[in-house]
């Protein structure tokens, strides 16, 4: 328990205040300290104000507060209705509560607040049916005694019925006997609640009523538990009371005579709660039970509810959240700063290295521009140089093959890719293969000196020259003429280089 909070929960009853201390560990909850009042007969402004001292007196400023009240106008009732949504159930609920308790609403300035909570069973089968326990608190008593705490420092988060509180303090200490009663004598306000399938399904204020008179006795306790088990038999088929838990303190007579409960009642007595604290704290620690459960019964209206768990633990992260986002915005902006510091530094040392090159640059500038305008001049001459060269290197083979073929036809033209040349010759040999060979010859000589498929040949002939043209002793061999005509482009050799 160190370091854990301490916390507080109150029992308000028309005889007095019940507040008790507690820390909370993962055993359960450790009652610290107890204090109460006793004044019969308190009206709703006392009643703030007792329970503002008393927690006042015991440090709970800046403490959460748990609260279960019994009296007071406060009304209660278990009902069966049909399985519905909370919005369907709720019109129903209050209509109900009207009919059984219509001094409650009687009151023209405010209604009373009303609210419900399932009660599962033990047996869970599924049933179309489904017992409430309905509760309903007038608003003035919760407004004042919220408002009077609130004026003290002190917030109340959780507010229900002693029946509830009670429900909750059979759940931690019984051991689930499915039918059993349960008394806790709070000082001139005992608690009395029968169970079932470890559901509340009887509670006794036998105090409560005009006329009504309750001593603690062994004979008040028989009678009661004695009315209590006739209800369960009646309403859950022969049901009986087994076991009868008891919280009395040591003052109280009725803790002696446990002997004369189990002879006249058939039922074993068993303590109920820790036997070293007192009734009305251990009544009080139902209230926190309830506060701290899942499905606790709370009637503080939506307007006076602080904040839960999960809504402060949500703001308080979207509240460091922020914070760590300015922190890392002004981190970032600071470092952005920097960087940038550094870089015109960089930028300025840089530019005064570059200045300082640049002065000795200027002396040898106009050296470099002239040297490369007398190497672009210099390319130029040499290109127009090979443009002139290149023709007589392409159709020097016509010159070596001028022995072997006879040059008919040389047409040359100048145009934009370079220049276009059709050449027409004529092979004069003794047989065909002879005559072709010598025009294959020429044209491999030519393609050898141009781009792949630059060369054409067409027009290839072959005819027998007359008798009459040839010289010599023999006119019976009559030679073979073979024309043929080759088209080419030598390329610019501008393109060439690009």
């Amino acid at each position: 328990m160190i370091g854990a909070s301490v916390s507080f929960s109150v029992l308000l009853c028309p005889a007095g205040v019940h507040v008790v201390a507690y820390r909370r560990s993962r055993g359960g909850l450790h009652i610290e300290r107890y204090s109460r009042e006793l004044r019969p007969g308190l009206n709703t402004d006392e009643t703030a104000r007792v329970v503002a001292d008393l927690l006042e007196a015991d440090g709970a400023r800046g403490r959460r507060i748990s609260i279960a009240v019994s009296g007071f106008g406060s009304c209660h009732q278990i009902l069966t209705l049909p399985r519905a949504a909370r919005n369907v159930l709720q019109p129903i609920v209050v209509r109900e509560l009207r009919r059984f308790y219509p001094d409650v609403f009687a009151q023209e300035l405010s209604e009373p607040i009303v609210d419900f909570v399932e009660l599962v069973p033990t047996d869970s089968r599924p049933s179309p049916q489904n017992d409430l326990l309905v509760a309903a608190m007038p608003r003035d008593l919760v407004s004042t005694v919220v408002s009077t705490l609130a004026d003290r420092g002190m917030t109340v988060d959780h507010w229900t019925i002693a029946p509830r509180a009670l429900q909750r303090l059979y759940d931690a200490f019984s051991d689930g006997e499915t039918t059993a009663a349960a008394l806790v004598v709070v000082p001139d306000w005992p608690l009395l609640g029968f169970f079932h399938q470890r559901e509340l399904r009887l509670f006794s204020e036998p105090r409560s009523g005009p006329g009504t008179t309750f001593d603690a006795g062994a004979g008040a306790v028989i009678e009661h538990v004695e009315r209590g088990s006739i209800f369960l038999r009646q309403q859950f088929r022969g049901a009986a009371v087994t076991r009868l838990y008891l919280a009395a303190g040591p003052e109280d007579d009725i803790s002696s005579q446990q002997d004369l409960f189990e002879t006249v009642l058939g039922v074993s007595v068993l303590p109920f709660g820790p036997a070293n604290h007192p009734p009305g704290a251990f009544a009080a620690l139902g209230a926190a039970l309830d506060g701290a459960s899942d499905d606790g019964l709370n009637l503080l209206p939506a307007e006076l509810r602080p904040p839960s768990a999960s809504v402060r633990w949500t703001r308080y992260l979207a509240v460091a959240s922020a914070g760590v986002l300015l922190i890392a915005a002004g981190w970032w902006a600071w470092s952005a700063r920097r960087a940038e510091a550094s870089a015109r530094q960089e930028v300025a040392a840089i530019s005064h290295a570059l200045s300082a090159q640049s002065s000795l640059l200027r002396t040898v500038r106009p050296i470099i521009e002239e040297r490369q305008s007398h190497a672009r001049r210099a390319a130029l001459i040499d290109l127009l140089s090979r443009d002139r060269r290149r023709l007589p290197e392409v159709l020097w083979p016509l010159q070596a093959a001028a022995s072997e073929v006879e040059i008919r036809k040389l047409q040359v033209v100048r145009q934009q890719g370079g220049w276009e040349v059709v050449v027409g010759i004529t092979a004069t040999a003794m047989s065909y293969e002879q005559a072709t060979d010598a025009i294959t010859a020429v044209a491999q000589q030519l393609g050898s000196e141009l781009p792949e498929n630059a060369l054409t040949v067409s027009g290839i002939d072959l005819a027998r020259l007359p008798t009459e043209a040839l010289d010599g002793p023999d006119p019976a061999a009559t030679p073979i003429a073979a024309n043929a005509e080759m088209s080419f482009i030598v390329p610019d050799p501008k393109e060439t280089v690009e």
